[in-house]
């Protein structure tokens, strides 16, 4: 009963309010979420493309990432990245997927099917990004979007998005996105605009081992979201993270595990009112 309680209060704070679109949930690096979000300035794995595809040139090396993710405690998401370096550039191949499970009901609440997949995203998403200068480059990506919902079926859609990403004043680093620039739609009767987003992002790197940013997050339609995330490398088998956001006000902390060539990546992110999130990633990195 009070699992069913928990489940009802997450699906009207994630889809029953004003202005909610499918695709919110695109969260899938553990790094990031242990920082608030706030990386759009220093990009550093596959996952990491839909922040900024500009970033995906501080990828030096091939490597193939996994996550999983309990948004809430309640729901499901998992993906996968792979991120290869080129003379052209470096490119990315990123697969999410959001499943929400419940008991399907009619229009009479007759309960049609137990514990079915009620709702589920699915994300397929090539990112390319390049160096124009030393300290400057950009990126793009291309989402295939997939909605299934256990009463209104399946639906398609195109996205784009476009990052800059560069260098300023040797410590100091900058980052720009767009997110869904074409403003795509789902369903052809009473279309639903997916989540169009600008990011910006500013972070401060004395060392290779420090990280301090801050950036804003706009989407269409909602306030201003500001967030800061710091991390800090300690020595070459651990690093942790810390960050909080506004818009809703959230802390969240992770950590990384290097066992070259694997990485481990752990975050988890705290609700007011909702059980915590808790994400992981492996990473394999080839030297």
């Amino acid at each position: 009963m009070r699992k069913n309680i928990i489940i009802s209060l997450a699906l009207l704070i994630l889809f029953g309010q004003i202005g909610y679109a499918a695709f919110e949930e695109t969260e899938s690096s553990p790094r990031a979420e242990g920082m608030s979000e706030s990386v759009t300035a220093i990009v550093s794995n596959p996952l990491e493309a839909i922040y900024n595809p500009g970033g995906l040139t501080n990828i030096d090396n091939i490597e193939v990432v996994s996550y999983y993710r309990k948004p809430y405690g309640l729901f499901q998401s998992a993906g996968a990245g792979f991120a290869i370096p080129s003379k052209i550039g470096v490119s990315a191949l990123n697969l999410r997927w959001f499943s929400v499970q419940g008991d399907y009901r009619n229009g009479d609440s007759i309960l049609i099917e137990a514990d079915a997949e009620l709702h589920r995203e699915a994300t397929v998403s090539l990112s390319h990004g390049v160096a124009l200068q030393d300290n400057f480059s950009i990126g793009s990506t291309v989402h295939v979007y997939n909605l299934k919902q256990a009463r209104f079926g399946s639906t398609y859609a195109l996205g784009f998005d476009l990052g800059v990403a560069g260098t300023l004043y040797d410590y100091w680093k900058v980052g720009i996105s767009l997110h869904n620039i074409n403003s795509p739609s789902l369903g052809k009767e009473n279309p639903e605009e997916l989540p169009r987003v600008l990011r910006a992002g500013f972070a401060f790197s004395p060392t290779s081992s420090i990280n301090s940013s801050f950036e804003i997050r706009h989407e269409v339609g909602f306030p201003l979201r500001f967030s800061t995330g710091h991390e800090f490398t300690v020595s070459r088998y651990l690093t942790f993270r810390t960050g909080v956001q506004t818009e809703p006000v959230r802390f969240s902390a992770g950590l990384s595990i290097n066992f070259n060539p694997f990485i481990l990546n752990y975050a988890v992110v705290q609700h007011a009112v909702l059980p915590w999130t808790h994400q992981i990633s492996v990473g394999y990195i080839l030297r």
